[in-house]
């Protein structure tokens, strides 16, 4: 019997089981493909994963770093730059990323079980039982859903469903010479965000790497709410822009587009007798840029702490288990809440604070800073509402 199982080997997964193995238990590591493996994803990590975990960094998972960009308000004339001495946010191949964050965990001890997709988990009073589709059944103490947005953990444990509030993206990356890169984006690899980008509620994005560009169109209200047959036009059209204002050269086509699904908010519960769930298998996610990387691994993180410490006490209990939620939003719930609150705003307001930004520095820190994970958005907010209100002071004075 092994003391965890961890279903599912994206980044949620991989931290947890390094650190769970690094505390010497037994770890089971399961994952329906093969690694590596393709990941709908634009790659862009946060500073706050570099810093919080350093080994990312230390062990050649990065594939290059963006010193800054340009953010755009519905046209292509109406921008924002920011460029600056040192990386905003790095980037990655999550082919490679997540590859290399399993091997690392199979490095302390993890056993991996790749190509088999988990099917039943049953949970009884002592053990979990979980069952491949190959027919092969393991047990254990205590069971960790990092199996995304459709977790069958969650699902398994009676939790609730994730339903209708998830948003959806269309992507896709595109191997490029280095030194074309390095035309169209500079050797400090600048970005480009376009907000409500053909009246998207979510916004266009296109990432330069080391020698890849990755590009995409995010739609982040609920599923439920979005039409869905207007995406493919509007990611060709997004293309088509992209091309005409000379940002990515013209013979990039937007065949072999990519979809992806991404929770909006984080569930109710996440903990359940001998299971805990992390990741987008949550609902860990930002809902204004859509980006989980950072909120996977910390959450990640925290549960192999808190099932660390349950299996020292053997006590898998739905109580001790509690733990892990209330440090999870200890750490960021906060953040994400407010998150939530701005969306709501987002899909009502115009881009008169958009405006705002162009014309003071300061401003537009504060926010790079809370959207790079630098900084947290609740110690934030009073902060950015008087420099908002000193600024609209000084342009009518």
């Amino acid at each position: 019997m092994y003391d965890v199982v961890i279903v599912g080997g994206g980044p949620a997964g991989s931290t947890a089981a390094k650190m769970l193995a690094e505390r010497k238990r037994t770890v089971l590591l399961i994952d329906k493909a093969k690694f590596p493996r393709e990941k709908p994803c634009g790659g862009g990590l946060t500073a706050k994963v570099l810093t919080e975990f350093p080994y990312v960094k230390n062990n050649d998972l990065i594939e290059s770093y963006t010193y800054g960009g340009y953010v755009y308000a519905k046209d292509m004339g109406n921008r924002v730059e920011i460029k600056k001495d040192t990386p905003v946010m790095a980037t990655v191949l999550r082919k490679t990323f997540d590859a290399g964050l399993v091997q690392l965990a199979v490095d302390q001890g993890c056993t991996l079980l790749e190509g088999k997709k988990v099917v039943d988990i049953m949970f009884s009073k002592d053990h979990v039982k979980t069952i491949v589709d190959t027919g092969e059944c393991v047990e254990s103490k205590v069971i960790i859903g990092s199996d995304g947005i459709w977790s069958i953990t969650r699902k398994k444990a009676g939790l609730e469903p994730i339903k209708n509030q998830f948003a959806v993206s269309l992507f896709n990356e595109y191997k490029m010479d280095e030194q074309l890169i390095d035309q169209y984006f500079s050797s400090k690899r600048y970005g480009h965000l376009h907000l409500k980008m053909n009246g998207l509620s979510g916004y266009g994005w296109v990432f330069s790497k080391k020698n890849h560009i990755n590009m995409g169109i995010g739609e982040m209200k609920p599923y439920h709410n979005t039409d869905h047959n207007r995406l493919k036009p509007t990611f060709q059209e997004y293309i088509k822009r992209l091309k005409e204002e000379n940002i990515i050269p013209k013979e990039l086509s937007a065949d072999n587009v990519k979809g992806g699904a991404l929770p909006t908010q984080p569930i109710p519960k996440t903990y359940a007798d001998k299971m805990l769930l992390c990741g987008d298998a949550a609902g860990l996610i930002n809902p204004i840029t859509g980006e989980g990387i950072h909120y996977a691994m910390y959450s990640g993180r925290i549960a192999a702490k808190i099932i660390d410490a349950a299996l020292r006490k053997k006590n898998t209990s739905n109580r001790f288990l509690s733990r892990y939620e209330h440090q999870w939003k200890h750490a960021f719930g906060k953040d994400i809440a407010l998150f939530q609150q701005a969306t709501k705003q987002w899909n009502k307001t115009d881009f008169k604070y958009f405006d705002l930004l162009k014309q003071d520095e300061q401003l537009k820190d504060m926010l790079l800073e809370i959207m790079m994970g630098n900084a947290s958005a609740q110690e934030y907010k009073y902060k950015i509402l008087k420099r908002i209100l000193y600024v609209k002071v000084k342009k009518v004075t």
